[in-house]
């Protein structure tokens, strides 16, 4: 009854034990995944105050009076790895009516950029929304005179923040700077409107906009520096605005093969129009640095501590019984003698008489 009492009692404990040991261990996954959800989203904000800069320049100079020249003046006035790291380049992107195509080309190319053209991803009659600077140039002269209006993910963002008056986000893209990462770069916009001021209505914001300040971002290089890389953890970013259509543009896939693990968090933020979910998941070597009490180890403790005290109540018990054997024979001796016809006496060495029966 002790050895079964006791193995009972250790595979209760060990088994709690055990899911006690995965909530904690849950617990500290999503608290690390709450740090890093909000760094990465303090990272993308922090981009906003380039946007905000950028278009006060353009504004400062009014629709037409923006060149060349005066956007790489006031570029080489900021510290960009600095001040906003991970950002690709900073430019202003020019709403461009197809019936003033022609006129538009004819300016840029006397704006310092005689080979100005304008690129289309997808050909479309649409307005074009025009990459007209960006600075540095040299990492993005690939961007330069790209219509994002012909590819529906650039535009679809573009048209949002011109329509809200707000930053946005676009899904995932793939830069054409950078076309070895692909779906792994975003454009982030801010819309510049005449009169400098956003207009109060959708339908003045639509008629007011002539461009935007925007950023060309790569994930890899917007995470760069921030605390979230360790070889205890696997980070994966997800676009899931549209969740039947979810886009994973990182991930950060430390974990062997051989090394399985079900420990997974999810968190989701939204984030300048889209809506993001960050997950980790953990190695075995995130669980063992917890230094959690092993339910193994308790098992084992357990089962022989069990053994031992079944051993020990077995002891006891077989003592036991041999004292109460003892007893009951002098108690059965004593009644034979007292119960005996003949005369018994009991003295000391010295013939001191001690006891007698009846008979005696």
């Amino acid at each position: 009854m002790v050895l079964a009492g006791g193995l009972a009692l250790t595979l209760l404990s060990a088994s709690w034990l055990q899911k006690n040991n995965e909530t904690q261990a849950r617990a500290a996954l999503e608290q690390d995944n709450e740090l890093i959800a909000d760094a990465v989203v303090r990272r993308i904000r922090l981009y906003q105050y380039g946007l905000r800069g950028a278009r006060g320049v353009v504004l400062s100079r009014g629709e037409h009076g923006i060149t060349r020249r005066l956007f790489y003046n006031y570029s080489i006035t900021r510290d960009l790895d600095a001040e906003f790291p991970g950002a690709r380049g900073f430019g202003f992107i020019r709403r461009v009516s197809p019936l003033d195509e022609v006129e538009f080309l004819q300016q840029a190319r006397k704006d310092d950029k005689a080979d100005f053209t304008i690129r289309q991803l997808s050909p479309h009659d649409g307005e074009r929304y025009v990459i007209q600077y960006i600075e540095p140039e040299a990492l993005n002269l690939a961007a330069i005179g790209l219509d994002i209006a012909s590819e529906n993910t650039r535009r679809e963002a573009a048209f949002n923040a011109l329509k809200t008056g707000t930053v946005q986000l676009s899904g995932p893209i793939t830069l054409v700077q950078a076309t070895g990462k692909p779906l792994q770069s975003f454009l982030i916009l801010l819309p510049v409107y005449r009169g400098n001021a956003t207009p109060a209505t959708e339908v003045e914001r639509l008629e007011q906009g002539y461009g935007w300040s925007y950023a060309a971002l790569i994930t890899e290089e917007v995470l760069k520096g921030l605390p979230l890389s360790t070889k205890d953890v696997d980070l994966g970013l997800r676009d899931i605005t549209t969740p039947e259509n979810p886009t994973l543009f990182y991930e950060e896939h430390e974990l062997d093969d051989n090394q399985t693990t079900h420990l997974t968090s999810r968190v989701e933020r939204d984030v300048f129009g889209r809506r993001w979910e960050i997950a980790l998941t953990a190695h075995p070597k995130f669980v063992e640095n917890l230094y959690q009490t092993s339910p193994q180890l308790v098992l084992g403790a357990g089962v022989l501590l069990s053994v031992l005290l079944a051993a020990l109540s077995a002891v006891l018990s077989a003592s036991n019984q041999h004292r109460r054997q003892i007893i009951a024979e002098q108690a059965k001796q004593a009644a034979i003698v007292e119960s005996s016809n003949d005369g018994i006496i009991g003295k000391t060495l010295d013939g001191t008489v001690t006891s007698w029966n009846k008979g005696a």
